[in-house]
């Protein structure tokens, strides 16, 4: 059977959108039947564009062959990511078999997208309604509605959200999400806000 790579992931997530750092880690798995195949070396390359890859023109990054055994947690070294920026990438190894000069083939394309990398990124304002109830009362999940009109057909869209505690977002009346809890617990003594960097 012939090796392979795959279950790319950036930042432990298979084909992020949105995702927060400017320089996320890259991970993947080989998949080899036989005993004792351990990698020796990688070479990671990303472009703007798939097309890109495919004709092994990697504009953003191309790692060139790196001796390591490391598959978790490689940082991204390629050209400074901007926000709201798509990544695509792919990867091959080389393994300690007795030609241990040929490289696996390229693994499947993977993707990444940045989200929001700078407070001056974010255009809109917070928005908030008055919540409602007293010492003994737990007050009511407040609904906030915004009604708007696309004049156009929308081909992609991003909608930026969080949330002091959780939220779900729904768009004519159908949740964009299957996520629930989200964003997830965030100790606010602890960490930031956007607006203190």
């Amino acid at each position: 059977m012939n090796s392979r790579l795959f279950d790319l992931r950036t930042e432990y997530h298979t084909n992020p959108i949105g995702i927060g750092e400017n320089i996320p880690r890259l991970s993947w798995k080989l998949q080899d039947d036989r005993q004792e195949i351990l990698q020796q070396a990688y070479q990671i390359q990303a472009a703007s564009t798939p097309e890109q890859l495919d004709k092994n023109q990697p504009d953003l990054w191309d790692s060139g062959k790196v001796e390591s055994d490391n598959s978790i947690h490689i940082p991204y070294g390629g050209t400074a990511l901007k926000s709201r920026q798509r990544v695509y990438w792919k990867a091959r190894v080389w393994l300690n078999t007795n030609d241990g000069q040929t490289p696996t083939d390229w693994s499947e394309t993977a993707f990444f997208e940045t989200g929001l990398l700078q407070p001056s990124d974010w255009k809109a304002h917070w928005i908030q309604t008055t919540i409602v109830g007293g010492p003994r009362s737990i007050p009511p999940c407040p609904l906030i509605r915004k009604v708007f009109e696309v004049a156009r057909q929308v081909r992609q869209a991003r909608l930026y959200i969080s949330a002091l505690g959780l939220f779900e977002c729904c768009i004519n009346g159908q949740p964009i999400s299957k996520d629930v809890f989200t964003p997830g617990h965030t100790d606010y003594s602890k960490t930031r806000s956007i607006h203190d960097l």
